[in-house]
């Protein structure tokens, strides 16, 4: 919050762009740490005798769980990249965190 109260006076539009990306954000990293914790004991608890099932429910929580964890990666990239870009625009924050930001 204090960033945006920092850098809302000249980057609006591109304001908005990342508050939308830094909520998806929070959202796949909660949705992540759920299917993680409770695919695993879903299959924890299981009580099939053919294992080969148990092991395909596994791969595709599990494919699930990546998915949801490299999507919540690159949006908070999208966000970094776009926070420190209106940083520049606006020279709310001092250039050498924005252009750290750039380069992260």
């Amino acid at each position: 919050l204090a960033v945006n109260e920092r850098l809302k006076s000249s980057a609006q539009g591109l304001l908005k762009f990342a508050f939308m990306f830094g909520l998806s954000t929070v959202a796949l990293n909660l949705a992540e740490g759920v299917v993680g914790l409770f695919g695993r004991s879903v299959v924890m608890s299981a009580k099939a005798s053919n294992f080969v099932t148990l092991d395909g429910l596994y791969q595709a929580i599990m494919t699930v769980h990546d998915a949801l964890l490299f999507v919540g990666i690159f949006s908070v990239g999208v966000w970094i990249v776009s926070i420190s870009w209106a940083s520049l625009q606006s020279a709310g924050l001092p250039k050498g965190i924005s252009y750290f930001g750039l380069a992260f």
